[in-house]
């Protein structure tokens, strides 16, 4: 008799918690596709580089509490201009404030923000640096030095090779001397390398006429077909230089950023052997966000603001416009970079560059 009285109260208080159990459920569903419904979803199109820095955990719960969420495609900086078809993309984020300026003209963008920026550098070895430094070349000590472009620059057009230079018991080879560098019909590390040599060779002056542009091309050509085969991403040729060492890479023309994230890595390898040139004169790498729509000017507005995105930006070896000194990270883990860059030269406009590649690309093929 008791439990015939009691079962139905038990069937009575699990059905209730059934009840009571679907009601939570339905408001937690509810609840989730209410946050997916504000946060707004952002396709844009980047360089390569700064993949990593908003793939970062960080960087994504930043948006995320924000209500933004980001999807992006890895495109050439100089194809986010010329394949630009309204539309397609929130936002582009090229590398480099010549392909910036384009991308804002052919997209009609009411602004722009600068959230980043790295300066140009040439990433080598110890013996590699001491040989050009006993040659004139390369000054200073240690892991960050100073390399005087028209001497090197010189060397290159002469088709000087390395074991044609004195001290150089180091690296005895006949490998011709070159910087390394992607493929400059697609890449905005390459066309910074081209930038800063056509300065150099047009007597200290940015090109800035098609006359002056083709000649440049004309007599620059020779050190990028020299090359061989060339990547077109960034990352590829950096990855070579940190894994096979001087034998394969003895120069790569490279992103600061690139160099500082891997040297931040307390077990990169071959660490204490990399050695940074920082060019003289040097040139910039001004990575311009351009937003195509208002959540893409809200993005924008956070990846230069927001103290999270900021300091993972640092920790992936970016500068910002708004910080004179080198980060204290990067002074603890004994990067000695410098904190302020003298003789910085301006890039040609794009449409100069573009000249410039045009002629380079046409001897390429």
């Amino acid at each position: 008799m008791k439990i015939a009285r009691v079962l139905p109260a038990l069937l009575l208080i699990l059905v209730l918690a059934g009840v009571g159990f679907g009601i939570y459920r339905s408001h937690q569903v509810a609840a989730t596709h209410a946050r997916l419904a504000a946060t707004a979803q952002i396709v844009g199109a980047i360089g390569s580089e700064k993949g990593p820095l908003l793939a970062d955990p960080d960087v994504v719960s930043a948006l995320g509490k924000a209500g933004l969420a980001l999807r992006v495609d890895k495109v050439g900086s100089r194809e986010i201009v010329t394949s630009f078809k309204p539309g397609a993309y929130a936002f582009g984020w090229p590398s480099g404030a010549p392909a910036a300026a384009e991308l804002k003209a052919r997209a009609h963008a009411a602004g722009d923000v600068t959230p980043i920026y790295t300066p140009m550098v040439i990433a080598t070895w110890k013996p590699i640096a001491d040989i050009l430094q006993a040659n004139g070349i390369v000054s200073g000590a240690g892991q960050f030095r100073r390399v005087d472009m028209h001497k090197l620059a010189e060397l290159m057009l002469a088709g000087k090779r390395w074991n044609q230079l004195d001290h150089a018991e180091g690296f005895p080879v006949g490998k011709a001397i070159l910087v390394t560098t992607t493929d400059v019909r697609r890449s905005n590390s390459a066309a910074m390398y081209l930038a800063l040599l056509s300065y150099v060779e047009n007597g200290d002056q940015v090109v800035d006429d098609k006359a002056t542009a083709n000649a440049m091309a004309e007599k620059l050509a020779p050190l990028f077909l020299r090359q061989g085969f060339q990547e077109e991403s960034s990352a590829d040729p950096f990855s070579d230089y940190a894994a096979m060492g001087m034998g394969k890479t003895p120069l790569l023309f490279a992103y600061e950023s690139q160099v500082i994230e891997y040297l931040l890595k307390p077990d990169a390898a071959r660490r204490s052997e990399m050695v940074l040139l920082y060019p003289s004169p040097t040139i910039l790498s001004k990575n311009v966000f351009v937003p195509y729509n208002d959540a893409a000017r809200r993005l924008g507005d956070l990846l230069a603001n927001d103290p999270t995105i900021r300091a993972a930006a640092q920790r992936y070896g970016y500068r910002l416009p708004s910080s004179a000194a080198i980060p204290q990270a990067w002074r603890t883990a004994g990067i000695a970079a410098p904190d302020t860059l003298i003789d910085v030269v301006d890039p040609p406009s794009f449409s100069t560059l573009e000249t410039m590649i045009t002629v380079i690309q046409e001897k390429l093929q």
